[in-house]
């Protein structure tokens, strides 16, 4: 009899897991099928389903030793060795999953199926035609069909993936792959029209409220395709006297901050119109003190690439775990000033004027209770004062921090942000007289926490007012817009840069504004982790975005790549803005468990003119070397019309990238520099031709750069306007008849108050 209840029991315990199987409630059905298992072991289906239960739960490691235990059992069954190479590709296991995949076919596993999950294997290998292939072999049911559509729009082929989705049944995802389709041709009404008959997409209605919002298409400049001029770069950090070692404590135990360190500014700090570069550095951790080895450091410009360290004479030596900078002069007395954000350290810098510094923030009232990763400067109330806005990454004690470890070897590592709660970002309103004030209630910001990596600022919405794009980690990206009142209003998801079109939120590391396609709109660009591509974003007008990550090439540029620090600049002197990124794994142990690599080269794509970009056809100097790289700015550093790049290293010296390119015609940089009550001119756009750049002092991760706008100039022969327009309005048109030359602030003769 007690083994008749038993069996019972059991019985009742498998139609319970069913249930809860089919109700997607994963993780009672591996419970339920746990204890049948106890009663019945040998149940060989019961056991697959379990595997597909803990697989559905997130528990990719347990699914695995379930789908291999089903293998030794029937390791005819080809069912259990598809189910094993599906848990080991969702591991991230390609080659071992593509293995076991074509196993699984020997053995007689569904060939729909099978090709399926090699298409999603190659997909993320980057073997998108062989993907393509495959996801056309598993025939026109389940989810195939689509991917097959989303491949296409990828490889920038939006008519092509309308053709695979023609006679398919039209399920959820493949109208909106049709909808995504119509809008890279932008073909708005087909795109509208497709996304009303999806109703439970995450990203469907957000996309359909912004094209129906959406402006007209802005009139862009015609594209003129043609090969990028070539650029080469040399390393000469050591030999320009950059010596100093960024020293992030890492340790055993992984503390989270030991992996973020590496901000860096560029400005004049002594006022003898070079630029200067200023490093964050780290502190011990958990404890934070910062030990001598540990010191921020201030480099001054010597001329000719040449730098020496002052931070002693400068009183910049720092306190605390220090992550980011941000440069502007905040008091409107003409010198540089300086803001470094930190792990509940927060430091602010008032420039005496004669390179030397007096750290003001408690009596300006600038708090330290957050981790701050960085800052942006910028005057949201247009009252002529600079405010300034704080980036806050999350809420992090290590008295109580987890501890993790990759779950297939063991191997201890940095933790995912998710087993953190976040923090809200801040505003400080400048009272004048070195006095701030914070105003992060009143202005709506408290209500959305996230997880800041940095910030940009733009006018994203063509208001007048600057705006504030914060890119956050692992959650969706917030876009504060400034409702000229004294609020923000938080759109990311409106605006359509909370997240890609496939509606994941990416690691989100540095962002950074600037007109890629030469029409005078600012377009978005951050970086983020392996395997998730860079996100791009072009914008369409009226505070409105689309998802250019793969039409612009950006998408499979960047796919291998871990990025933190982005400079949007012109480096060989063609008029496009070309994307350079600083990139590193976040996990300096990632090839103890993964098949990715912690240090990695740099990156350099080049403006082809049309809104995409390409890999320079010549060698850059920039593949010869792989590191952790942090911060990264673009700047001349030695006045020769070329932009350099400096570069941080967690573990290393600093990377001085100097130009050495080959430039044709001419080049003008213009300095903001003793402009106005508001002496930086932060928010002030300039156009030049078909170029056109705002000023902001906010770059890439956690970095600054307070110096002059770059322009290059094709034809030198005779006269060029520029037009200033600034953030009360009023525009001024000046004539330039001299080239190769930075032009200061008093030569424009504006004396503008704003």
């Amino acid at each position: 009899m007690l083994l008749i209840a038993s069996a019972a029991a059991a019985s009742g315990d498998l139609r319970k897991a069913q249930q809860a199987f089919a109700e997607k409630r994963f993780r009672s059905a591996a419970e339920l099928l746990l204890r049948h298992l106890d009663a019945q072991p040998e149940d060989y289906d019961a056991l697959l389903l379990l595997g597909l239960s803990l697989e559905q739960s997130d528990d990719a490691l347990q699914a695995e030793k379930v789908f291999q235990e089903a293998v030794g059992r029937r390791p005819e069954d080809g069912r259990a060795h598809l189910f094993l190479a599906r848990t080991l590709f969702l591991q991230g296991r390609f080659k071992t999953a593509l293995d076991t995949q074509r196993l699984a076919v020997e053995r007689g596993a569904d060939p729909g199926r099978a090709a399926y999950l090699r298409g999603l294997i190659l997909a993320e290998t980057g073997e998108d035609e062989a993907a393509l292939a495959a996801f056309r072999e598993a025939g026109t049911g389940g989810d195939a069909p689509a991917k097959a559509a989303a491949l296409l729009l990828k490889l920038q082929r939006p008519r092509d993936a309308l053709e695979e989705l023609k006679d398919v049944e039209p399920s959820e995802e493949v109208r909106y792959q049709r909808a995504l389709a119509y809008a890279a041709l932008d073909e708005r009404d087909g795109a509208i029209r497709e996304l009303g008959k999806v109703a439970d997409h995450p990203e469907a209605k957000a996309l359909r409220r912004r094209l129906r919002a959406m402006p007209a298409a802005p009139e862009r400049p015609a594209s003129v395709l043609k090969a990028p001029a070539p650029v080469t770069f040399v390393e000469r950090g050591e030999e320009a006297g950059l010596d100093f070692i960024l020293d992030h404590n890492p340790t055993p135990e992984k503390h989270l901050p030991e992996t973020m360190a590496g901000g860096l500014a560029v400005f004049d700090a002594n006022g003898d119109g070079l630029l200067d570069l200023f490093f964050t550095n780290g502190a011990t951790t958990p404890g934070l003190k910062k030990e001598p080895r540990h010191s921020n450091r201030l480099y001054l410009n010597r001329g000719e690439l040449r730098f020496e360290d002052a931070t002693a004479e400068a009183g910049l030596a720092g306190e605390g775990f220090s992550i980011g900078a941000a440069v502007a002069d905040y008091d409107n007395d003409g010198d540089l000033d300086l803001f470094v954000a930190g792990v509940r350290r927060n430091l602010l810098y008032r420039n005496r004027g004669d390179g030397r510094f007096d750290e003001v923030s408690a009596q300006a009232g600038i708090s330290s209770e957050h981790w701050s990763v960085g800052g942006a400067w910028f005057d949201y109330d247009n009252d002529g004062l600079l405010d300034l806005f704080v980036a806050n990454y999350l809420e992090w004690d290590p008295a109580s921090a987890p501890v993790c470890s990759d779950k297939r070897t063991g191997v201890r590592t940095y933790c995912h942000p998710k087993f953190f709660d976040p923090a809200p970002n801040q505003l400080y309103r400048n009272l004048g007289g070195g006095r701030f004030e914070d105003v992060s209630e009143q202005a709506g910001l408290n209500a959305h926490p996230g997880k800041a990596m940095s910030a940009a600022v733009a006018d994203v919405d063509g208001d007048g007012d600057l705006d504030v794009f914060v890119p956050n980690d692992a959650i969706p990206n917030s876009l504060f817009l400034n409702q000229g009142d004294g609020r923000f209003e938080e759109a990311a998801l409106t605006a359509g840069v909370a997240l890609k079109d496939d509606g994941v939120a990416v690691s989100s590391m540095g962002a950074a504004f600037g007109d890629l396609d030469g029409d005078g709109l600012e377009d978005l660009l951050f970086t983020a982790l392996p395997g998730e591509t860079f996100p791009h974003f072009r914008n369409q007008g009226a505070g409105y975005f689309l998802d250019r990550t793969y039409p612009s090439r950006i998408g499979s540029l960047s796919r291998s790549y871990g990025g933190w620090g982005v400079a949007l600049a012109d480096f060989n002197n063609d008029g496009r803005l070309d994307v350079m990124t600083a990139n590193s794994h976040v996990m300096d142990n990632a090839e103890a468990f993964s098949s990715e690599t912690y240090r990695q080269p740099n990156s350099l794509w080049l403006n082809r003119g049309d809104g995409s970009f390409s890999e320079p056809d010549a060698d850059t100097g920039l593949p010869a070397r792989v590191a952790a790289h942090r911060g990264l700015v673009a700047a001349d550093l030695d006045n020769d019309g070329r932009l350099d790049a400096v570069v941080s290293v967690l573990g290393g010296r600093p990377e001085l990238w100097a130009n050495n390119t080959q430039i044709k015609g001419c080049w003008i940089a213009m300095s903001f520099r003793g402009i106005g009550s508001n002496r930086d001119g932060i928010g002030a756009v300039v156009r030049i031709g078909d170029q056109s750049q705002r000023y902001t002092t906010t770059r890439g991760y956690g970095s600054s750069y307070a110096g002059p706008l770059h322009f290059s100039i094709d034809d030198c022969s005779a006269p060029i306007e520029a037009k200033i327009q600034w953030t009360n309005g009023s525009i001024n048109a000046i004539t330039i008849d001299h080239f190769n030359r930075t032009v200061q602030a008093e030569e424009l003769d504006l004396n503008l108050e704003f």
